[in-house]
């Protein structure tokens, strides 16, 4: 036989346009409520504020990028290897930044007041949603076929649901004083 390598085809996640579409609104999101923090987080430790918006800001970038991913593959039908694999590494490097803006920024936040606010209504409606949405996704993870595009919709609903009640505590959270 020839010295042809027989690739299998791999078979492609199941994404519509629509649902990459809405996979926007999670990561635009996100972005608000890091810009949010970091603006709070700077008032505080300067430099764990600029940390926090970097690793938001690669996080984001990094969202995107996937968002582009799933939707390339829905127009398309074809996978752009970087968009996906880059993910993984990028949240890592943005997580361990955001990590990083805490730590050093520890000190100077009064942590009391913090959540002093978060439990006080409206503040402690949107955490206990983002708490039980991000139970939500991570029980999914377990019992859910993520090849379904059912599902796809799902955690996406779920992630949309997360992330606004996440953004929503950073707003109410910034405002109180």
């Amino acid at each position: 036989m020839d010295d042809v390598d027989i690739v299998e085809e791999e078979k492609l996640p199941n994404y519509s346009v629509a649902l990459s579409l809405v996979d926007f609104i999670p990561v635009i999101l996100f972005y608000i409520t890091t810009i949010v923090i970091a603006r709070k987080l700077r008032i505080y430790h300067n430099v764990g504020g600029i940390l926090f918006f970097c690793g938001g800001s690669i996080m984001f970038i990094s969202g995107v990028l996937q968002v582009f991913y799933k939707l390339l593959i829905a127009i398309s039908e074809k996978k752009v290897a970087f968009l996906h694999s880059q993910f993984k590494f990028c949240m890592m490097i943005g997580l361990v930044l955001i990590i990083i803006s805490i730590i050093i920024s520890q000190s100077k936040i009064n942590w009391g007041k913090v959540f002093r606010y978060i439990f006080r209504v409206p503040c402690i409606y949107f955490a206990i949603t983002a708490i039980a949405a991000c139970l939500a996704m991570f029980i999914f993870m377990f019992t859910l076929d993520s090849n379904k595009l059912s599902t796809n919709w799902i955690e996406e609903g779920t992630n949309v649901f997360f992330q606004s009640s996440l953004a929503l505590l950073a707003i109410n959270e910034s405002r109180m004083e």
